[in-house]
């Protein structure tokens, strides 16, 4: 049942996605986006998976969700220095 943490990270992605959409190039936005919940979904899961049970029944959510967010933030704020970065090494 690792779609219930999810799902309640799902209001939380799209506030932080419109604040990272608002002024960024269009051509990094839709992947950024795309690859960070694909990614998220994915640290979700095996979180919730993996998750040691012996410590509750409501760990495995709480995990997966922690994780979940961790790997959204990280991969936004990695989106957010892309275009930075690239334009750099241009120079």
């Amino acid at each position: 049942m690792p779609w219930l943490a999810f799902v309640i990270q799902i209001p939380v992605f799209a506030i932080v996605g419109w604040l990272f959409v608002r002024g960024r190039p269009a051509r990094w936005t839709g992947p950024v986006l795309l690859g960070t919940l694909v990614l998220t979904f994915a640290a979700t899961i095996w979180a919730f998976h993996g998750a040691d049970r012996t410590w509750g029944l409501m760990w495995p959510q709480v995990l997966a969700a922690v994780l979940g967010y961790g790997v959204f933030l990280a991969g936004v704020g990695l989106g957010w220095l892309l275009p930075w970065l690239v334009a750099r090494s241009q120079r």
